[in-house]
């Protein structure tokens, strides 16, 4: 994949896709069994991150809510392609978006464009919006640098789960003309990233 295809330098190629220090062995079946216990109409389990250095990781994963128009099919295949081929994986099928919707419901959001466990493995939705393909790459390289265990370790679960949404969303919005990011799903971030600093009281 050339830095043509998706608009992007070489540099921001290699913040975006990750090149790997956590291992991701095992962790689709988990994920998998997670979607089948909620099609049997249990709560699916909430996977394991995919190395014990992440013990504490956000059980239910890093998600994002952004809806919006589904990328352009062949844009989006060069852009699995590339993160596959660091070591990646992206997970798609029909099971995955009804574990999706499953999930929007249970956190009262609208949407849910994805979710990601751990550097190597992201659960995206068959429509998948250009910022939610964003998003969910810039939360593998929180898992990678281990931000997401230094959060964890300082402030907790759910605070670093905040954290770790602020810092992308203002990614997002910082990148916006540089990843091509449609106008009316940054607006969306905006409005998402208001809602968890006021959370926090900022």
């Amino acid at each position: 994949m050339t830095q043509h295809h998706l608009g992007l330098t070489e540099a921001q190629q290699r913040q975006m896709l990750t090149e790997g220090s956590l291992q991701a062995a095992g962790s689709g079946l988990l994920l998998y069994g997670g979607v089948r216990s909620f099609l049997r109409g249990r709560a699916p389990a909430a996977p394991k991150p995919a190395s014990e250095t992440v013990p504490d990781a956000p059980q239910r994963g890093l998600a994002s809510t952004i809806g919006g128009e589904p990328i352009d099919a062949a844009e989006f295949a060069r852009m699995k392609a590339a993160f596959e081929k660091n070591g990646g994986s992206i997970l798609q099928n029909a099971d995955i978006d009804a574990y999706l919707a499953w999930r929007a419901k249970q956190r009262g959001a609208s949407n849910v464009g994805g979710v990601t466990h751990n550097a190597k493995e992201i659960l995206l939705p068959t429509n998948v919006t250009r910022t939610a393909v964003f998003e969910e790459f810039i939360y593998t390289a929180q898992f990678r640098t281990g931000r997401v265990n230094k959060l964890i370790e300082q402030f907790g679960n759910a605070e670093a789960e905040r954290l770790l949404e602020i810092e992308a969303a203002e990614k997002l919005i910082q990148n916006q003309r540089a990843w091509k990011l449609p106008q009316n799903e940054i607006d969306a971030v905006t409005k998402r990233l208001e809602q968890l600093r006021n959370v926090g009281g900022k």
